[in-house]
């Protein structure tokens, strides 16, 4: 027969510092996996299926995406702002770049084997993060990724 200490339970709840950290770190794993099966479709049906637009493709996508969000916001599995006919003036260049660089990285997933666009894509990454410390002078610190 084990004895517990005055400060622990049998039925301890798990502490919600820990809970916190392990669903960041499930969130970006989940991040991770969902950005690389997608680029592992899109490639396979874009090249190997000879699927004949991009655009088509790309606005699919958008249509499931704006679904799957609206049916979580209906179960309350996530929450976000309704639709507001001011929101399109205040965000108006970035659907536009949305837009643009949805549809080039289709037509370069198209047109590039997927080793190579991967590369360039965890280049354009990387080159992000250091003009966004040079320009920004925002320099990451371990706090960010707590």
């Amino acid at each position: 027969h084990i004895q517990l200490d005055q400060s622990e339970t049998a039925s301890a709840p798990p502490r919600p510092v820990n809970r916190a950290r392990l669903m960041k770190f499930a969130s970006a794993v989940f991040y991770a996996f969902c950005s690389f099966f997608i680029i592992v479709v899109n490639k396979s049906i874009l090249t190997e299926h000879k699927f004949p637009s991009f655009m088509f493709l790309g606005i699919g996508q958008m249509t499931a995406t704006i679904i799957i969000l609206y049916v979580a916001k209906m179960n309350k599995a996530i929450h976000f702002q309704d639709f507001d006919k001011s929101i399109p003036g205040k965000i108006f260049p970035l659907p536009l770049l949305y837009v643009g660089n949805h549809v080039t990285g289709l037509g370069g997933t198209q047109k590039l084997s997927l080793p190579m666009f991967t590369v360039l894509r965890k280049f354009t990454i990387l080159l992000t993060m250091l003009m966004e410390s040079r320009i920004l002078r925002y320099i990451c610190s371990a706090r960010d990724y707590a």
